[in-house]
């Protein structure tokens, strides 16, 4: 099966948000609709402001796609400082109350995290930058045991079965 590394805060909206848009800048040529793809969070929460910058993106799209964001009121820090954890929530379309907790202490690094359907590529909608190549997901199956791997970058193969949802 086909691999893909991301950084771990973005593995982490495909696997608890509704994030099904992964942005490249390029398209892959073995890789095809229909075809699952392992989702592989990367190393550690590390690169000081480059990280923050990251969280804080995540944070902004995740709230431009209707979710609440909110830290940890009793602490006094800011969403900034990542070591916090930060609060997620959404009521559906049908009222239902859907509700996470990113933190870096809890967050699977250099995993194996979950699999995805690949639908194709979107230039437009939820999770999607101008500019990009979207890739479309669908049928996330997360894993609740992660397998811990060392990622590489761009596609790569893993011997990891087929798992579909």
């Amino acid at each position: 099966m086909l691999a893909l590394t991301l950084y771990p805060e973005w593995a982490w909206a495909i696997t608890h948000l509704d994030k099904r848009i992964e942005n490249r800048s390029w398209k892959p040529i073995n890789l095809k609709p229909g075809d699952r793809l392992a989702i592989h969070s990367g190393k550690a929460l590390k690169g000081g402001i480059a990280a923050l910058d990251r969280i804080d993106k995540m944070v902004v799209m995740a709230e431009q796609n209707g979710w609440d964001v909110e830290y940890d009121p009793f602490d006094g820090k800011t969403k900034d400082e990542w070591k916090h954890p930060l609060y997620f929530s959404k009521t559906t379309k049908y009222d239902l109350q859907q509700s996470h907790v990113f933190s870096a202490k809890q967050i699977s690094t250099s995993s194996i995290v979950a699999t995805v359907q690949f639908d194709g590529f979107v230039f437009g909608g939820p999770w999607y930058v101008p500019g990009s190549i979207g890739w479309s997901f669908s049928d996330v199956v997360v894993f609740t045991n992660p397998i811990e791997v060392k990622g590489k970058p761009g596609l790569w193969d893993y011997p990891l079965k087929s798992v579909a949802g």
